[in-house]
C-alpha cells in the first residue's frame, strides 16, 4: 500500500511539473465561432500554469466603437525566440481567431510532443485585431442562416486595416505597430482565412480550390533582395517540403501556382511591413 502511494505521488509530481488541464476554447464547448464577450472571458479565465507565465491585457480600443483590443503574452522560463501572432485584422475570418485560441490552449497545457518546442518560445497573440469587423460580421452571419459575407472585413470607419501599415491612420493598425515595436518579434505571423472556390478567370484574383494552407510574406515592392531570396528559400526549401510531407497541402497566396514573384503585390500587408521592420 505504500510502494503505491509512493508511485501515484511520484507521477503527480513528476519532474516537478504537474498535469494542468487544458483550458476548453469557446469553440469546443458551443461549436459556433467565438464571440468578443466570449473571447474576453476566456482570456481572462487564462492564469499561469506549468512552465508558463501568462499575462493579458488590452492593447488599445478601435476606431470608433473603442472596443478592446486584447494582447496575450506567453513567457516560459528561458525562451529563444519572440514569436508575435496577429490574428482576424478583417472581421469576417473567425477562423484567425479561433486558431489563435487553439494555439494558446495548446500553449498554456504544456503538454504533448510539442511543448518543448513552445517552451523555446515567448509568444505575443492578439486573437482579434478588428473586434468591430468582428461584431459586424457575426451579426450578418446570425440573420443570415450562419452565412459569413463580407460585412466586417473593415473596421467601423470601412477601413481595411490591413492596408493601413504605413499611413498608421486607424487605431487598430497604431496598436499593432506598438505591439510589435515593444515585443521586437523574431518572426511575425499575420492569420487569415480564405474561402475556398474555384479559380476564376480575369477577375485579378487567384481563387484557391485545393489548398489547406496559403503562405505569402517578404514580396512588398521595397524588400530588399536578399530579404526576397530569403523568404523565398525558407518557404520553398523549408516550409513547403515539411508540410508537404505531413499532408497539407500548400501554396503561395494570391500567386500563380508555383510561382514565389509576382506583379502582384498588396503594398501594406502585415506581413510585409513586420518582416521589412
Amino acid at each position: 500500500m505504500v510502494r503505491r502511494a509512493f508511485l501515484v505521488l511520484l507521477a503527480l509530481v513528476w519532474l516537478g511539473r504537474p498535469v494542468v488541464a487544458a483550458p476548453v476554447t469557446p469553440w469546443e464547448t458551443t461549436g459556433h465561432f467565438t464571440t468578443m464577450a466570449q473571447l474576453a472571458e476566456f482570456l481572462h479565465g487564462l492564469s499561469s500554469r506549468g512552465s508558463w507565465k501568462v499575462s493579458v491585457q488590452s492593447a488599445g480600443q478601435s476606431s470608433i466603437e473603442h472596443k478592446p483590443i486584447w494582447a496575450v503574452r506567453l513567457t516560459p522560463p528561458s525562451p529563444e525566440l519572440k514569436v508575435m501572432i496577429l490574428a482576424r485584422v478583417h472581421g469576417n475570418e473567425p477562423a484567425a481567431t479561433e486558431s489563435a485560441l487553439t494555439l494558446i490552449r495548446d500553449i498554456v497545457s504544456d503538454q504533448g510532443d510539442k511543448a518543448g518546442m513552445y517552451r523555446q518560445c515567448e509568444f505575443l497573440v492578439v486573437p482579434c485585431l478588428n473586434p468591430e469587423g468582428a461584431e459586424k460580421a457575426q451579426a450578418e452571419a446570425d440573420g443570415n442562416d450562419g452565412w459569413w459575407g463580407s460585412l466586417g472585413r473593415d473596421n467601423d470607419e470601412e477601413l481595411d486595416i490591413n492596408r493601413d501599415y504605413l499611413r498608421l491612420s486607424t487605431s487598430e493598425a497604431r496598436t499593432a505597430v506598438a505591439l510589435y515595436n515593444n515585443f521586437q518579434p523574431s518572426l511575425v505571423m499575420d492569420l487569415h482565412e480564405f474561402e475556398s472556390r474555384p479559380l476564376v478567370a480575369g477577375d485579378g484574383w487567384w481563387r484557391a480550390e485545393y489548398w489547406d494552407l496559403l503562405i505569402g510574406a517578404g514580396r512588398a515592392p521595397w524588400a530588399s533582395p536578399a530579404l526576397r531570396t530569403y523568404c523565398r528559400t525558407v518557404a520553398q526549401d523549408v516550409l513547403f517540403p515539411k508540410l508537404d510531407g505531413q499532408g497539407v497541402r500548400t501554396e503561395y497566396y494570391m500567386l500563380p501556382s508555383g510561382s514565389f514573384d509576382s506583379s502582384m503585390h498588396f503594398a501594406s500587408n502585415a506581413a510585409d511591413y513586420f518582416l521589412v521592420r
